[in-house]
């Protein structure tokens, strides 16, 4: 029985950790994640630039709570993710389902 010795705490910390690292999709120039926590169980998207997030405490701008929206709609939303048009080289995105 592993239970008690230093790996299994070591292990046992990291697997039951609250800490996240966010992931990153990249449209246009701005960098987007989506986040869930004990403020938004049913999350947030939220973008933020390159050099905020290389920096190390990145200023995200909410884009979508849905928990704000579910409040406000009276509605039990869920997230499934977005799909941004791309209308080719050069042209910025500025479409997104």
């Amino acid at each position: 029985d592993p239970t008690g010795t230093p790996l299994y705490e070591r292990v046992h910390a990291i697997l039951t950790s609250k800490d996240k690292i966010p992931y990153l999709s990249k449209t246009g120039e701005l960098y987007y994640n989506f986040w869930t926590d004990a403020d938004n169980q049913r999350g947030v998207l939220r973008r933020t630039t390159l050099e905020s997030y290389e920096a190390g405490a990145p200023e995200w701008e909410e884009v979508l709570s849905i928990d704000k929206l579910c409040a406000e709609e009276g509605e039990s939303w869920v997230y499934k993710g977005s799909t941004t048009l791309d209308e080719g080289p050069g042209v910025p995105p500025t479409r997104t389902l």
